[in-house]
């Protein structure tokens, strides 16, 4: 890590285990469509912009429908079945008192990405958090942490991006 100023960290799979809450939001929405999927294929769904995830499974205009849906659902049943894993609260502070920059990117709606950290005391550790709009014009992985890159604590720093899944490394 020595190599790198800043690290900027996806949040779900990597910071919470947000698995359970969002599966449940998932499935539920997807239900009043009458699809119901195994819920071990919606695995891979875990980390894509909803988006992206909802045209798997409807026309285009229902997507925004259900992910008006699927928002109001996750602000109960997601934040229920959220938890940080293990040791995450002491590798934050390690970070900031080895003096680097920590910020987030997320596909989380930053107002959501913001609740889930407030909820366990974590925003704290976090210079800049960074997530998707709630409307379409900031969606994508990519533009996310475009987005974090071109924060003023970031200007001059070397960052690496940790994420668990392939669109955080893209």
């Amino acid at each position: 890590m020595s190599d790198y100023s800043a690290v900027l960290f996806d949040l779900d799979g990597t910071l919470i285990d947000s698995a359970p809450g969002i599966f449940a939001a998932l499935e539920a929405t997807l239900a009043q469509y009458d699809i119901h999927p195994e819920r071990s294929s919606l695995q891979k769904y875990l980390g894509p912009p909803l988006r992206k995830t909802f045209a798997d499974f409807l026309p285009p205009e229902k997507i925004e429908a259900a992910v008006a849906h699927y928002r109001a659902l996750y602000k109960v049943m997601g934040l229920e079945n959220v938890a940080p894993y293990g040791g995450i609260k002491e590798m934050l502070r390690a970070l900031r008192k080895e003096g680097k920059t920590v910020c987030v990117a997320t596909s989380k709606p930053r107002p959501v990405a913001l609740q889930v950290l407030r909820a366990f005391d974590m925003e704290q550790y976090f210079d800049y958090v960074g997530g998707a709009s709630m409307d379409s014009s900031l969606d994508t992985k990519t533009a996310v942490v475009a987005h974090v890159l071109a924060q003023p604590c970031l200007y001059g720093k070397n960052a690496v991006m940790v994420g668990d899944r392939d669109n955080d490394m893209q």
